[in-house]
C-alpha cells in the first residue's frame, strides 16, 4: 500500500466530534456516537443545502456526569483509557476519509464499511495495514488471544500500557509528518525521521504539545516496540520488509548510572523507628523484603507462609515463569518474624510514593552525580541519594550487594532468575570507584605477583 499524504487544506473541512445518545441503559450509561462532517449535503426540492454529518456508533458508553460535553471538548471526566479510546476513534476516522477522498470513494456507505473493517474485534483484514495491524496487535494481548516469547498468554498491565504508550506516540508522529506509514514505506529515511522525532525536543501542532522531551532510554524503548510489532507481523505473512532487520534500523540506549543501597544503609533503614506511622512501617518493611530477596515487586509481594520451607523461599516468577531458590538472611527472616509471615498488602505506587520520605528520614541525604541523555543531549548534576530511590531499587540492592560479597554470578543468577550473565550485570550498580577498590586486594595487586619480590 502506498504512504497517504494528509492534505491540511482539505482537512480544515473535516470535523469529528462525538456526541452522547439521549437513551441510556439501566446503569445510566449512555452510548457514545461519532460524528464526521466534511461538508456533504444534499438540495432540498426548495435547492437549499442540507448537510449530513455522517453518524457512527462507537460502542462506547459513558455516564453523563462523567461527560464533559462542550462542542469540540469530547473529554471524559478522569476517564484516560476512554479518552484514549476516542482519539483512537478520530484517528483512524481522519485517516481514513482521506483515503476515500484521494480514491474518490467517499460516501457514508464506503466509511461506514471501512469503519466497521478497522474497529471489529475479529477482523484480520485490516492487521495488512501497519497503523491497523498495531491496533489488532494490542486488542489480542489485552485479551490473551497473543502469546508472550515464553508462551503465556497473559501480558503484564505494565507491559499492555508501555505498548499503548507506543501506539499513541507513534500516532503523533505519523500526524506530525502529515502522513500514514505502511509497511512498505519503512526504509532509511523513515528511521532517521523517526529517531529524529522521538530526540527532537519539545514538539507542539496547533498550539498543542504532542511530545516532550524523550530520554535516550524511552526513544530506544519505542524503537524496540516497533521493531516488535513489524517483525512479528513479517513472522505472520503480513510484509515482506527486511528493513529493520538488515542493520539500518538499530535501537539505542544510554547507560544511566541508578542507584542502589548497600547493606550498611539498608541496615539504617531497618533500624529506622517509625512506629509513629504503622503505614510508614508497613512500606519501609516491604522495600526491605525487596531487597533482600533480589526480586521484582511483583514476585516479593506475593510470597505466602508457604513458600518458605526451611532457610528457603520457593516461587515461581511472575514475567519468566521461572522457579527460583531464594536462601533468607538473618535481617530477611527477622521481617518475617515481625509480621507472622505475612506480607504486609501495599501497592508498588504507594511504595514509590513514600520510600524516598523514608529514606531521607533514614539519613540518605548525600549528594550522588546523575548523568541523564535528553534530547541526545548529555547533562550531568547533583542529586540527593533518597530522591533517586524506587521501589525497584529493592531487587537491584540485592543483586549488587550479592555481587558485593563475592557471591558467583551462576548462583546470583539462580536467586534472581536471570537466564544471562549480560542481563544481569545491568543490574549491578557499582560505581567505578567501588570497582576498583573491590579489586586493589587482589593478590596481582600484592608483591605475591611482583617482580620486585624476586629481585630483592
Amino acid at each position: 500500500m502506498l504512504k497517504v499524504l494528509i492534505n491540511h487544506t482539505r482537512m480544515k473541512n473535516i470535523v469529528v466530534s462525538f456526541k452522547l445518545s439521549n437513551r441510556c441503559n439501566n446503569k445510566g450509561e449512555h452510548p457514545i456516537y461519532m460524528f464526521i462532517n466534511w461538508g456533504y449535503y444534499k438540495l432540498t426540492v426548495e435547492g437549499i443545502k442540507c448537510y449530513k454529518p455522517f453518524k457512527y456508533a462507537t460502542g462506547l458508553k459513558v455516564l453523563k456526569a462523567q461527560w464533559e460535553g462542550k462542542r469540540g471538548n469530547y473529554r471524559t471526566n478522569g476517564n484516560s483509557d476512554l479518552n484514549e479510546s476516542l482519539d483512537n476513534f478520530e484517528f483512524h476516522a481522519l485517516d481514513v476519509v482521506e483515503k476515500l477522498t484521494a480514491s474518490g470513494n467517499l460516501s457514508h456507505e464506503n466509511l461506514k464499511t471501512y469503519l466497521d473493517w478497522i474497529h471489529s474485534a475479529n477482523s484480520n483484514a485490516f492487521e495488512t495495514n501497519l497503523n491497523g495491524y498495531i491496533e489488532q496487535y494490542l486488542h489480542k494481548i489485552e485479551h490473551g488471544i497473543r502469546l508472550t516469547k515464553r508462551g503465556k498468554n497473559s501480558f503484564s498491565s505494565g507491559s499492555v500500557k508501555t505498548l499503548k504508550t507506543f501506539r499513541n506516540v507513534f500516532h503523533e508522529f505519523q500526524q506530525y509528518m502529515d502522513c500514514v506509514y505502511n509497511f512498505d514505506d519503512i526504509d532509511a529515511h523513515f528511521y532517521d525521521e523517526y529517531k529524529r522525532f522521538l530526540l527532537s525536543e519539545e514538539i507542539f501542532r496547533n498550539n498543542r504539545l504532542i511530545k516532550s522531551k524523550y530520554s535516550v532510554n524511552t526513544a530506544g524503548r519505542h524503537l524496540k516496540h516497533f521493531k516488535m510489532i513489524v517483525r512479528a507481523a513479517y513472522k505472520e505473512g503480513i510484509h515482506n520488509n527486511l528493513f529493520i532487520d538488515s542493520g539500518g534500523f538499530t535501537g539505542m540506549r544510554f547507560d544511566s548510572r541508578q542507584e542502589y543501597l548497600k547493606d550498611e544503609e539498608l541496615m539504617s533503614l531497618k533500624n529506622l523507628n517509625l512506629t509513629m506511622d504503622p503505614r510508614l512501617e508497613q512500606i519501609k518493611d516491604m522495600f526491605l523484603i525487596g531487597c533482600y530477596t533480589a526480586q521484582r515487586y511483583c514476585d516479593y509481594s506475593q510470597i505466602k507462609k508457604e513458600d518458605i520451607v526451611g532457610n528457603f523461599i520457593t516461587i515461581k516468577q511472575h514475567k519468566t515463569g521461572k522457579d527460583v531458590l531464594i536462601p533468607i538472611k538473618p535481617e530477611l527472616r527477622q521481617l518475617f518474624i515481625k509480621h507472622d509471615y505475612t506480607i504486609p498488602e501495599i501497592s508498588e505506587q504507594e511504595i514509590n510514593q513514600n520510600i524516598k520520605l523514608i529514606c531521607k528520614m533514614a539519613g540518605l541525604t548525600q549528594n550522588v552525580e546523575v548523568v541523564t541523555s535528553v534530547g541526545g543531549v548529555e547533562t550531568k548534576a547533583l542529586e540527593k541519594k533518597y530522591k533517586r530511590i524506587s521501589s525497584h531499587t529493592a531487587r537491584r540492592s540485592g543483586i549488587t550487594n550479592m555481587y558485593r560479597a563475592n557471591i558467583p554470578l551462576n548462583y546470583i543468577m539462580r536467586i534472581s532468575g536471570h537466564k544471562s550473565e549480560v542481563e544481569l550485570l545491568k543490574y549491578i550498580k557499582l560505581s567505578n570507584q567501588e570497582q576498583i577498590f573491590s579489586v586493589e586486594s587482589h593478590p596481582y595487586f600484592t608483591e605475591a605477583y611482583s617482580p620486585l619480590r624476586v629481585a630483592r
